[in-house]
Formats: C-alpha cells, structure tokens, sequence
C-alpha cells in the first residue's frame, strides 16, 4: 500500500493549500460523494497534524501526505495515485 503523488500534484498543493515546509496533509474517507471507487463514499484531503496511527505516507518536498488506519479500509491494500485532472483532485486505486 502506498501512496503516489506526482510532483504536478504536489506542487497543485503548494499552490491551493497554500502549503509551507513541514505541512501534514491527510487524505481521509468521507460518507457522501462518489469518486468512482465506492458509491457512497468519497475521499478528501485537508491540512492536519497526525492524530492516531498511520497506515500509509509519503514525505515529498518537505511534505508528509498521508491516511491513518482508521481510513485505511477504503485503500484495500492497493496503492492509491493522486493526480490533478483539470483543476480537480482525481484518486485512483492500482
């Protein structure tokens, strides 16, 4: 299980999220939505210090992205690549 970020990604973070040196983003699963992996369900992403357990995190460009095990059902033990596809965050499972 990991997670992939192209640097495109990252640096749409840096830019939206207004991201400095040393940020946490957290990718958590949300009821509501349909991103096209489970019906009902949807992931998110926000700014936030870690606050249980990790399941899975990449540290990029003095960032450290990643999901705590309380969401880690959602992944299924698959890698999870996050892009930007015309302005949007698009989560795909590999």
């Amino acid at each position: 299980m990991r997670l992939i970020i192209p640097i495109e990604t990252v640096q749409w973070f840096e830019t939206n999220y207004w991201l400095t040196s040393g940020d946490f983003i957290r990718f958590y699963v949300r009821y509501g939505g349909d991103d096209g992996i489970y019906p009902g369900f949807s992931l998110a992403a926000t700014l936030e210090m870690p606050k249980g357990s990790l399941a899975v995190q990449a540290h990029i460009s003095s960032y450290t992205f990643y999901m705590l095990e309380t969401d880690s059902w959602y992944l299924g033990n698959r890698d999870l690549k996050i892009t930007i596809v015309e302005d949007s965050i698009t989560y795909t499972l590999l």
